[in-house]
């Protein structure tokens, strides 16, 4: 977990190796959101301190079709003050780039 003394509010921590904590405030968001068809599975993470904790997840997808692309997405989590349960605010899904050089060209 990044140390709280290195968050200041409004600032962003680097993006770090999932921890108990984290890795349990993503489930509770996704079982409190009941996403459906896609997994998500957690990578590292980031902080922000608002009013509250901004998560943003760097994930991996699995998804439950054959021949299914290689993907990933930012999911941004926000955890309220108080005991509030964490919600899902937003998912970013991103596919690796289409490499557009032809053979003998750079770029």
């Amino acid at each position: 977990m990044t140390n709280q003394n290195d968050i200041f509010i409004g600032g962003w921590s680097p993006f770090t190796t999932l921890d108990e904590q984290a890795s349990g405030i993503f489930r509770n968001a996704v079982r409190q959101t009941g996403i459906l068809g896609d997994f998500y599975r957690p990578i590292a993470f980031a902080t922000q301190l608002v009013s509250g904790i901004n998560y943003c997840f760097f994930c991996n997808i699995e998804r439950p079709f054959p021949n299914n692309p290689m993907a990933a997405a930012f999911v941004s989590i926000f955890k309220p003050l108080g005991g509030e349960s964490p919600k899902i605010t937003h998912i970013q899904p991103f596919l690796p780039a289409v490499n557009l050089t032809t053979e003998g060209e750079e770029f």
